[in-house]
């Protein structure tokens, strides 16, 4: 995993969305409360936000990444990106197909839990509307077939390798353990020479849930079938990847870490994508 990423050492990114209908329940990122598909869309348009801003160089873009975002749900699996494409889409293409900016009101509660409204503006890349059931094995099919093919295309095959994003509350009661366990292995066994994907899970959970990021491959505890699974099938971060995430997510505890997040903030977030490119500083701010 030394690859940097440039216009001639490209890498992929998808984004994974959870659709069902349980993501209509309030969730929490950081400080914000509000509904979990609400926060999944706010998230997923911020982070493609920054990765056509960091394409763009002296007014043109460079065509740094692929990117990809799907959702789930009971009518299947779709593309959640604007255009016809059903795989996926070079970042110069997708900054031409731009959709117009939204502003949305969110609420930032404090540590006395007083409520503090402010405005956030981004693009409207995906809208992930909630319907049915959870199909994760159909979307983790989708994905392992997007990123197989990625692989396999001899221009990528020195590049850093693709990063999935997976945004879940975790449940999956429309699908069999077995089956993700396998996909997911399957998912993180696509590879270029550089190094395996890395399926990163963030899992949104219950308002009053602590938040756990990049938690030890060792300390991880819970209850919950569905979050350990979530923990144990995410990717395991490669040794040498370690300093660099303990610097992002200010880390005191050591290695190794699963690329499993629960909760996070925005900063946390939109840290990861600074995995494979030279700058790990420019969302210190955000």
């Amino acid at each position: 995993y030394r690859r940097t990423i440039t216009h001639k050492q490209r890498t992929a990114i998808v984004f994974l969305v959870d659709c069902s209908i349980s993501m209509l329940q309030q969730g929490r990122i950081g400080a914000l409360i509000m509904p979990k598909h609400q926060i999944v869309e706010l998230m997923c348009n911020l982070m493609i936000d920054e990765l056509v801003i960091r394409a763009k160089h002296h007014g043109r873009m460079c065509n740094y990444y692929d990117i990809a975002a799907l959702g789930y749900s009971g009518d299947g699996v779709r593309s959640l990106l604007p255009g016809d494409s059903e795989g996926f889409i070079a970042v110069d293409r997708l900054a031409e197909l731009m959709p117009q900016p939204k502003t949305t009101t969110l609420t930032h509660y404090t540590k006395g839990k007083e409520p503090v409204e402010f405005p956030m503006t981004c693009h409207e890349w995906i809208d992930p509307k909630p319907f049915g059931a959870t199909s994760m094995v159909e979307g983790l099919v989708s994905v392992y077939m997007l990123t197989e093919r990625w692989c396999r295309n001899l221009d990528n095959r020195d590049n850093f390798p693709p990063i999935v994003i997976h945004f879940t509350d975790g449940v999956y009661n429309e699908a069999d353990k077995a089956d993700i366990i396998d996909l997911t292995s399957r998912i993180k066994n696509t590879y270029t020479l550089d190094g395996e994907s890395l399926l990163f899970n963030i899992v949104l959970s219950d308002v009053d849930d602590d938040s756990i990021v990049l938690h030890t491959n060792r300390g991880f505890k819970t209850d919950s079938c569905e979050r350990r699974l979530m923990f144990d099938t995410a990717s395991l971060i490669p040794k040498s990847l370690e300093s660099l995430f303990e610097y992002m997510f200010e880390i005191n505890k050591r290695g190794p870490y699963r690329a499993a997040l629960f909760n996070a903030s925005a900063c946390e977030l939109l840290s990861m994508l600074n995995i494979g490119t030279e700058s790990i500083n420019s969302v210190r701010y955000l």
